[in-house]
């Protein structure tokens, strides 16, 4: 048989930072959409159940609630930058090869920082 490669363009590109970005944007977003709308379907429950206050408020004095509010801010903050960014590049500011490369690095290393001040906060 012919020894081919099965799908030959992946062996020829290399993933690109602005491809991989904005892949992430796209899963932030759909991580705030469903942790925003199990926190609003939750708390409409509380206000109807007042026998689940406690368990709520044991939940929210958790490490899960934490985390997921950890994950939560983190994804929110990348997906405001990466927005703001993509703003900047509807006005053709900042469009050329080098300057994407180093915008999308900016704004990993923004949310790096937001991540690591909110690791902080709850310590």
């Amino acid at each position: 048989m012919y020894n081919r490669p099965i799908a030959p363009h992946i062996s020829i590109y290399l993933p690109q930072i602005s491809s991989i970005f904005s892949i992430l944007n796209r899963i932030s977003s759909v991580y705030i959409i469903i942790v925003c709308t199990i926190f609003i379907m939750v708390f409409k429950f509380v206000l109807n159940l007042y026998s689940l206050y406690y368990f709520i408020n044991y939940l929210i004095n958790s490490l899960v609630y934490i985390y997921f509010y950890i994950i939560l801010i983190s994804s929110f903050m990348y997906h405001f930058l990466q927005g703001f960014m993509q703003i900047l590049w509807n006005f053709n500011l900042f469009l050329n090869l080098n300057n994407i490369s180093k915008s999308s690095i900016i704004v990993l290393l923004f949310v790096i920082f937001y991540l690591i001040k909110i690791i902080i906060l709850f310590l």
